[in-house]
């Protein structure tokens, strides 16, 4: 769009013929849904696109007016890329519609993924949230049978479709997750693998031992039992019961030698540990190379253990700080600060040709 006419009018022949064909197969499904619902539902469920027992109007509702807004927003930019191939418009009110049309559908998507309604949503409490913020003070919450999709499916209809236990709103009320909730795509796959391997594992000793290391007070789980030593049941609750677990293992722990948290930041961390013979400091949050470590000021290497992280300590008194530096943050801000540059540099230069 911002080059010379040679070579915009095959973009802006694309850009019309893209939209028009877009906006056609949305249009085409809008027109299911509206007049055969049941249709609708039954390609999404085939292709794998929908799970559960929503019905077919359920299902219609929800989607009409996504599919409307879309077909709308591609007949839109096909009419306004068919005026600029005619010269009634400007490339650069076509590419300023174009923006416009990216970012209410990016902030639509955006809101949908942190629901504001209902209104109560970050407020309203269950007798299960009641449970496990009755024993969150003493380690973390573990979600078991989260990675089960007919558990998460069963457990979002039973909370009305907004789970107070989910990370979203879990922590709105105080609630520390096991694994910081940090397993995504810039954790290491040794750490994924380690943390998937214990949500497949059967409910079971091994599981709550696995569990005690990593910090986790308080349990949801489908399972009917029975429970291992030291695993008591706070309720039921629907198709799942609320546990707690005794004794479990402090966020950082060096045997033998108490650990006093001096400063805790999301990236930031100090610690002061009781003077004693040489040990490993146990750390219940999944390893990240990232996080650096430095013990009495010198540079600590800070490893795996599973998919949590341990810290070589020496012999008396240490103090430990850990910092999060992850480098892949100013690469992306040097893309980013690039990116930009290069828009600049081609509408300044598209001006001047025009």
């Amino acid at each position: 769009l911002v080059r010379d006419d040679l070579a915009r009018r095959p973009a802006l022949t694309g850009l019309r013929r893209a939209s028009t064909v877009l906006a056609g197969l949305l249009g085409l499904l809008f027109a299911i849904g509206a007049t055969a619902p049941g249709l609708l539902r039954s390609g999404l469920w085939g292709l794998g696109l929908g799970d559960g027992n929503a019905s077919p109007p359920c299902v219609a509702s929800l989607l009409l007016p996504l599919l409307a807004s879309g077909a709308a927003g591609m007949g839109f930019l096909a009419l306004l890329a068919s005026w600029a191939e005619k010269g009634r418009l400007r490339p650069a009110v076509l590419a300023a519609a174009m923006a416009f049309v990216f970012l209410v559908d990016a902030a639509r998507r955006t809101t949908g993924s942190c629901p504001a309604a209902p209104a109560d949503l970050y407020v309203r409490t269950t007798p299960a949230l009641e449970a496990v913020r009755a024993e969150i003070s003493r380690g973390r919450f573990y979600d078991d049978g989260a990675d089960d999709p007919a558990v998460a499916v069963r457990r979002a209809a039973e909370a009305g479709g907004f789970d107070p236990l989910r990370p979203t709103t879990g922590v709105m009320f105080g609630i520390r997750y096991a694994f910081e909730n940090d397993i995504d795509r810039m954790t290491p796959a040794e750490s994924v693998a380690a943390v998937a391997s214990l949500a497949r594992s059967p409910w079971g000793s091994e599981k709550v031992e696995r569990l005690r290391a990593a910090n986790v007070a308080v349990v949801r789980t489908p399972s009917s039992g029975p429970d291992p030593a030291g695993v008591r049941e706070l309720l039921r609750a629907g198709g799942d019961r609320i546990l707690a677990i005794d004794p479990t293992r402090p966020e950082f722990f060096a045997e033998g030698r108490p650990v006093e948290v001096l400063e805790r930041r999301s990236s930031r961390q100090k610690l002061r540990v009781a003077s004693g013979p040489e040990a490993v400091l146990r750390i219940a949050r999944t390893f990240d190379p990232s996080w650096k470590a430095s013990v009495n000021g010198r540079p600590s290497l800070l490893r795996s253990e599973g998919a949590l992280s341990a810290l070589d300590l020496p012999a008396g008194e240490a103090f430990v700080e850990m910092r999060y530096d992850n480098p892949r943050f100013g690469l992306g801000a040097a893309v980013s600060t690039l990116s930009l540059a290069a828009i600049l540099v081609l509408l300044a230069r598209g001006r001047r040709t025009s």
